[in-house]
């Protein structure tokens, strides 16, 4: 018997659905928070075969503004092969009549100094899988497996040299409209002179405040 859909194409295209992806340390978290300052659920399933299936269940609730987010932690949840993971998140964009992809990118440079600050977590192919690489070559894996969804992104941030405040600003000009963006959301910039790396470790503590 054929598994009947859980939703067609045509009923997401109203919806604002959006893709999130970057590399490990490129300030996924800090865009997920402001992401969500805007009204949006942001899900993170275990595998590109769960996306269309996880969003269809926000949307049967009502839900209009979904961010899904999509990285190397989705590829070693999965099990997937890379190909396969791949091929699975073509289906998945190609359901959900193909989303928009915002994607965090860095410097190799900066990435490592920040996976190798003191207080930080290791990469994730080191924590999650107990492979034992530097984070040099970790980051090298990464990159291999997620530049195909990062040459699908129609929005690529490079945080390199991006403050939080930075990040935050670019985050809120692609997501709102320039009246919303003016009147409503303005009193939240601080100076762009706070540097990302400043305020990774306060983040996690949840010392930065709105």
């Amino acid at each position: 018997m054929t598994e009947k859909p859980v939703e067609c194409k045509e009923d997401f295209k109203n919806l604002e659905i959006h893709i999130l992806s970057g590399f490990s340390a490129s300030g996924k978290t800090l865009a997920n928070r402001f992401l969500e300052e805007l009204g949006f659920i942001t899900i993170s399933p275990t595998s590109p075969d769960e996306i269309t299936q996880n969003v269809s269940a926000l949307v049967k609730r009502k839900i209009k503004k979904i961010v899904v987010n999509v990285d190397i932690r989705t590829y070693i949840a999965s099990c997937l092969e890379a190909d396969i993971f791949l091929s699975s998140f073509n289906r998945a964009l190609e359901e959900l009549a193909h989303p928009p992809i915002m994607f965090l990118s860095c410097s190799d440079e900066v990435l490592i100094r920040r996976l190798s600050k003191e207080g930080r977590s290791l990469h994730p192919l080191s924590a999650m899988l107990g492979m034992d690489i530097s984070v040099e070559e970790a980051l090298s894996v990464e990159k291999r497996i997620l530049l195909p969804v990062k040459e699908k992104a129609r929005f690529i941030i490079d945080t390199t040299l991006t403050s939080v405040w930075g990040l935050r600003r670019k985050i809120f000009e692609i997501y709102t409209s320039p009246k919303d963006f003016s009147d409503k959301f303005a009193r939240y910039f601080l100076s762009d002179s706070v540097h990302y790396d400043q305020v990774l470790l306060d983040v996690g503590k949840n010392i930065v405040k709105k």
